[in-house]
């Protein structure tokens, strides 16, 4: 028992001597003081402080033009003729010559600017489209591994109509009713 009471008071002097030590020892945290070598000044310079960039504001949405009564410039392409260029305009030969009256019909070169006039008979109405009632199954959604949810909706035309741009507007509720996430879908071919 001696002889562990000897060892325990060898180790704790031994402890005490070298925490002592370190109090003996200068303040690492204090770093010298630096004196420039170089010759010379700094010159401070303004940098972009960071700030808050507001989001542009979302454009409203804007009818269509409609055509005007400008005439416009129609570039003569090979093959063509003084009446296939009315009828690709939807205006009389008599109208397309009465424009151009400096441009012989039976010989207009390649890459010739004819002046297409306006059709006074045609009065421009934009088209209008109303969207197809077409079937949508109810969404089946299925939870992913990274926290995320896929949801599947069929769409079925049985309209007989063409459509195009179809999309679905997906909103998620918790139990209580409140909205979680909402986001619109598109079919994989419209990508």
């Amino acid at each position: 028992m001696a002889r562990t009471f000897k060892s325990l008071l060898i180790v704790a002097t031994s402890v005490a001597f070298f925490w002592g030590l370190t109090a003996c020892t200068p303040n690492a945290d204090v770093e010298p003081t630096r004196t420039p070598n170089l010759a010379g000044s700094l010159q401070p310079f303004l940098s972009p402080t960071p700030s808050v960039t507001p989001l542009p504001a979302t454009p409203a949405p804007t009818q269509t033009p409609l055509p005007t009564a400008t005439p416009h410039l129609y570039h003569v392409s090979a093959g063509d003729t003084m009446g296939s260029i009315a009828l690709k305009f939807g205006i009389t030969t008599n109208d397309l010559i009465a424009a151009n009256p400096d441009v012989p019909p039976s010989s207009m070169s390649v890459g010739q600017e004819l002046l297409i006039p306006y059709g006074d008979e045609k009065v421009a109405v934009a088209p209008t489209f109303a969207p197809l009632a077409i079937e949508i199954s109810a969404p089946n959604c299925y939870p992913t591994l990274s926290g995320g949810m896929w949801c599947f909706i069929r769409a079925e035309n049985k309209t007989g109509a063409s459509v195009e741009s179809i999309s679905a507007k997906i909103k998620v509720f918790d139990l209580s009713g409140n909205l979680l996430a909402e986001e619109v879908a598109f079919p994989l071919t419209d990508r």
